[in-house]
């Protein structure tokens, strides 16, 4: 078959056989570039949704440790409120109420 081809074209076969193979290997370059733009794209997504993830669990841990505060502040501030009112008189307290948080 190879006899066939060369002698149909001649002195022209090396430069048909070369000017192929360059192609195919510029096709083949082309596929492996693709292929590798792939692979470095969704390593990229993958990192991303990694740190993506991430920056969830620490917000949401922030905004635990932030609730923890408010409530430690909430219940320390309403600790307080009832150590100084047990010291008072019953009319201390009644006074001290009525004129904080009576309405005007």
């Amino acid at each position: 078959m190879i006899a066939a081809l060369a002698s149909m074209f001649g002195d022209a076969l090396p430069w048909i056989v070369g000017i192929l193979a360059a192609v195919l290997a510029g096709f083949g370059f082309n596929k492996a570039g693709k292929d590798a733009g792939k692979a470095e794209a969704h390593a990229e997504a993958a990192a991303k949704q990694a740190d993506e993830r991430e920056a969830i669990a620490v917000r949401q841990v922030n905004e635990a440790r932030a609730g923890a505060a408010k409530e430690i502040e909430t219940v320390q501030g309403a600790s307080d409120v009832q150590k100084s009112n047990a010291a008072l008189s019953a009319d201390d307290v009644h006074n001290r109420l009525r004129d904080e948080y009576q309405r005007d």
